[in-house]
């Protein structure tokens, strides 16, 4: 890495265990890409009453040469307030781990077919109303946002939580996010 790893603590209190854990991951993010940059790690709490919302946000950002910054945002889930930091830290750092190969992948020309990209999860939750919903992977990590537009031939009303599905993940500024979706 070109430049020092920041790590930054916005209403966090800052303590070596965190900051040894990071430096861990940010360590292990250059197996995916030798030419990282630079990287910035910002933990903090978005709101200041401790039982309303989402107690913990996290966000990386990681600079690559030629590619636009690799940017991941995790919070906990509203009503989590239990969710550790830790677990919280492992999804945002695999998050990155995912978006490096992807870009290494490319750069080497390894391009891989819709179905070997394609993942396998359940419908853990739906909101007809608003057009949106979850996947629960089959992996058991955490569930996936997917709306209405990321459906590739079913309708949305024609869903229901508990149907098997295969997806493509994206990662956008607002966390995973999936897309290509279908029914198995």
């Amino acid at each position: 890495m070109e430049t020092a790893p920041e790590i930054i603590f916005h209403d966090v209190k800052r303590s070596e265990t965190l900051v040894d854990l990071i430096n861990e991951k940010i360590k292990k993010l250059e197996q995916f890409s030798d030419k990282i940059i630079s990287c910035r790690v910002t933990l903090g709490k978005p709101q200041s009453h401790q039982r309303s919302g989402r107690p913990y946000e996290i966000n990386i950002t990681v600079r690559v040469p030629g590619r636009k910054d690799v940017v991941v945002t995790r919070s906990t889930a509203k009503g989590s307030l239990h969710e550790d930091l830790k677990t919280l830290l492992n999804e945002s750092f695999d998050a990155v781990s995912r978006q490096l190969k992807k870009i290494e992948e490319k750069k080497r020309g390894d391009v891989k077919t819709p179905a070997d990209e394609a993942y396998l999860a359940q419908i853990s939750k739906l909101y007809p109303e608003e057009g949106y919903g979850y996947l629960q992977p089959r992996n058991e990590g955490p569930e996936i946002y997917f709306d209405q537009n990321s459906l590739l031939t079913e309708k949305f009303e024609d869903l229901t939580v508990g149907t098997y599905v295969t997806y493509e993940e994206e990662i956008s500024d607002r966390g995973a996010r999936a897309y290509r979706v279908r029914i198995t």
